[in-house]
């Protein structure tokens, strides 16, 4: 197994990871805030992580692809191979920045989503007002 394929199998564990907590959390179970901003920058949090981890098992399928070539081929001339390695050296940087980016994301991601669990519980162990019947139901409030 290759560093390639170990990419390809993180990438996807990742886009796994993301797709189920966003189903379970925001359309199952649907825990979310009061504050609509605080939901559409987690969910956008979510979806830049899986578009990180996306592009990078893509990129990391291609890079694989490149290095099967390479084995594959007897004789390759030197412009093409100077270009398939600097295409490789390319693709590893941004692989790296591509799979960091979407780890980073998803951490933040669910960073928020403590916070809103956390402003949850919160308003839940706040005391509740209730009506005060007598001030109601006196003529002399009228």
């Amino acid at each position: 197994m290759s560093k390639y394929d170990a990419i390809v199998i993180i990438s996807l564990a990742l886009v796994f990871y993301n797709v189920y907590f966003v189903i379970k959390n925001f359309l199952i179970k649907f825990i979310a805030s009061d504050h609509g901003f605080l939901n559409v920058a987690i969910i956008l949090l979510f979806v830049v992580s899986l578009c990180g981890a996306l592009i990078a098992g893509c990129d990391a399928l291609y890079a694989q692809n490149i290095i099967d070539y390479l084995a594959s081929k007897k004789y390759i001339g030197d412009k093409e191979l100077d270009y398939l390695q600097k295409e490789l050296i390319r693709l590893s940087t941004q692989i790296n920045i591509s799979l960091i980016t979407g780890y980073v994301a998803a951490l933040l991601g669910l960073g928020g989503h403590q916070l809103i669990k956390r402003e949850i519980k919160r308003a839940n162990e706040r005391p509740k007002r209730l009506w005060n019947w007598e001030k109601v139901t006196s003529k002399d409030n009228r």
